[in-house]
């Protein structure tokens, strides 16, 4: 995975994405839900790291497949593992400019 810069700042933002991802897994998001959710996840960014979602097509109107809704909430769900790993990481009190990766990496060391 890219890294991912950890500010201070995006404490909330992070919190936001957890919750709503948290409720998705809970229960099957709504195709129109699911879609609109990732259309606006698609290029936020997270201090230098833009978001791309991989693997759906946010462009098809109506898709009724089971692997579609599958990917939607697997998307859901990785964002939802990063934005954990991050408030983890602002938590254990990191420097600034600490990246995920970083965190990652040290914690497959220990």
């Amino acid at each position: 995975m890219k890294n991912i810069i950890v500010d201070r700042s995006m404490t909330e933002k992070l919190r936001e994405i957890d919750r709503l991802a948290k409720e998705s897994m809970m229960r099957p998001p709504s195709q129109k839900s699911s879609i609109e959710y990732l259309k606006s996840l698609r290029g936020r960014r997270f201090g230098g790291y833009r978001i791309d979602v991989q693997g759906v097509d946010l462009n098809e109107k109506k898709s009724s497949s089971f692997l579609q809704n599958v990917l939607r909430r697997r998307a859901l769900n990785r964002q939802r593992i990063v934005a954990q790993k991050c408030i983890e990481i602002l938590k254990s009190g990191a420097p600034k400019g600490y990246t995920y990766g970083e965190c990652m990496a040290s914690k497959k060391r220990g």
